[in-house]
């Protein structure tokens, strides 16, 4: 399997440490930049696949080998600029960004618990929800509907975690809700 350098992308074999156009560390990833599943982050965090994969990055379920072989979700948020004054800021944006979710604390959100930069990609390391996402539990409903019922309760806890956030100090705005973005919790 071939290895792709996140720098310069080129194709390298299997087990290089090097890139052997550009001689950056390489990290295992796919044709398309994803982790490939073993890749060790922060010397801790093991892929194990990916979750979901957006235009920002990927998020992915992975072990903390340093907590007692815990699941949790590691975010992976991609920088692809070469100017270094905005590199710069999207580096103290993030690293805010992080420790303000750090001290969130709702039964409707996952606990955002690490945050580091490696090989130019930033991270954050989230409780893991095991669970399906809205969009793919409205799709299963087809043309039947959702039970009222239903709708109330998600609602609600939507409602909620939305109140506390905007109600934080300063409040924090989340800007990105939709259905494939709520994930229903397996277990509840």
């Amino acid at each position: 399997m071939a290895i792709f350098c996140n720098s310069c992308g080129q194709e390298n074999r299997d087990g290089e440490k090097f890139c052997k156009k550009c001689i950056k560390d390489l990290i295992g990833t796919t044709a398309e930049g994803n982790l490939e599943a073993g890749v060790i982050l922060d010397k801790r965090y093991e892929i194990l696949s990916i979750i979901k994969k957006g235009g920002m990055g990927s998020v992915y379920l992975a072990i903390d080998h340093r907590f007692q072989q815990a699941l949790c979700a590691v975010k992976e948020m991609l920088n692809n600029t070469t100017d270094e004054k905005k590199k710069q800021y999207m580096i103290e944006h993030f690293r805010e960004e992080a420790k303000i979710l750090h001290k969130l604390r709702h039964p409707n959100l996952p606990v955002v618990k690490d945050y580091f930069v490696e090989w130019g990609r930033y991270y954050l390391v989230m409780d893991y929800i095991e669970g399906e996402n809205l969009e793919t539990i409205l799709l299963n409903y087809e043309n039947k509907g959702v039970p009222e019922n239903l709708v109330i309760k998600w609602s609600k806890e939507i409602l909620a975690a939305l109140s506390y956030l905007h109600n934080q100090n300063p409040p924090v705005i989340y800007r990105d809700l939709k259905p494939e973005n709520i994930i229903v919790r397996k277990s509840d």
